[in-house]
């Protein structure tokens, strides 16, 4: 009895060193944590567009879509640029989170460029430790298109 109250002792000892040295990596993995406080969140007034790259784009005669990723911030969203004069109707575009089906909603921030381009960039999603992709809908005088980055 004395040998298996020690093997109960040494498991015991042994499972919550192993859950302290987990916690202890989970708290000091850099971004993951914070990354989650910015699911649904604009790029733009975070700061994380500061260090934005785009990771996949998929350009069509009408449009460019971008997934966009934020390496201070691990953070994904996606970027339409609809080429001037081709828009009709609003366009939309969001970011899917593979691991959870989460998404952004499809709502967008619209503004012009300097050269007549309409761009809509939609929230951001956590993107630390899973994969996820962009897509997007508009409408031109040349019918409706559908775009879908792949997943990063």
């Amino acid at each position: 009895m004395r040998i298996m109250r020690r093997k109960a002792i040494g498991v015991a000892i042994s499972t919550v060193s192993l859950l302290v040295a987990t916690s202890a990596l989970a708290l000091f993995t850099s971004g993951t944590a914070n990354a989650a406080t910015y699911d649904n969140q604009w790029p733009d007034e975070t700061g994380c567009s500061n260090t934005a790259v785009t990771i996949y784009t998929v350009s069509q005669a009408t449009a460019t879509l971008e997934l966009r990723y934020s390496t201070a911030c691990r953070t994904v969203w996606a970027r339409l640029t609809v080429h001037p004069n081709a828009l009709i109707k609003d366009p939309q575009c969001w970011v899917v989170r593979n691991s959870d089906g989460k998404n952004d909603g499809g709502i967008v921030k619209i503004s012009s460029s300097g050269d007549g381009s309409i761009v809509a960039f939609s929230e951001m999603l956590n993107d630390a430790g899973v994969t996820s992709y962009a897509a997007a809908d508009w409408t031109t005088s040349e019918g409706h298109h559908t775009a879908r980055t792949a997943s990063y």
